[in-house]
């Protein structure tokens, strides 16, 4: 059971509560010995395996799970670096662009089983859903834009923005495209 969660974990698909207890419902099935297990049988098992325990899981897009090679952002930076060498960019010219997108109406997470040490495990998660995307940039001498809130859709909805002062006050900038997240599409800021 302890090879099957690290198994899982290292795929991006740690196994929560509730499919241990069904791997193990299932095992004891496949012996004939079908009994009830205890409400605390999970706990006592992550007590008895010091190299796992228990953790909150946060959801995070498969895809977005899949693109944090260590070795691409490495490259990326090393090619910052020299090129702000070789042409000596101010830092007012240098800015920094953030992108968070959320899920519309999802908010999945839960205890699941990781390593130990293991810090902010993720669950991969699957499917279509509308997106908010927020665009945030700070230029290397700390001047910040307002963000950009990107809504998916093909017209500007009047419930995109009830809580927010967008535009006169400058708090946010909203706009909207077909995908709901940056692309090559134009976007006015």
């Amino acid at each position: 059971m302890v090879r099957r969660s690290e198994d899982y974990e290292d795929r991006g698909i740690p196994l929560c509560r509730r499919h241990v207890l069904q791997m193990v419902y299932k095992i004891l099935k496949t012996k004939g010995r079908v009994t009830e297990i205890g409400k605390g049988w999970v706990d006592e098992f992550v007590s008895r395996h010091p190299g796992i325990q228990s953790k909150a899981g946060k959801s995070i897009d498969k895809q977005r799970a899949l693109a944090t090679d260590i070795s691409i952002l490495r490259k990326d930076l090393d090619r910052f670096y020299t090129l702000n060498s070789r042409y000596h960019v101010l830092p007012e010219n240098i800015w920094n662009t953030d992108e968070k997108g959320f899920a519309m109406g999802l908010g999945e997470g839960g205890t699941v089983l990781c390593r130990t040490g293991r810090r902010n495990p993720k669950i991969m998660q699957e499917g279509k859903r509308d997106w908010v995307t927020v665009i945030e940039v700070v230029a290397g001498t700390g001047k910040v834009l307002a963000p950009l809130v990107i809504h998916s859709s093909t017209a500007h909805l009047m419930g995109h923005h009830s809580n927010i002062n967008y535009g006169s006050s400058q708090d946010a900038f909203s706009t909207h495209l077909k995908a709901g997240y940056t692309s090559t599409e134009v976007v006015r800021w």
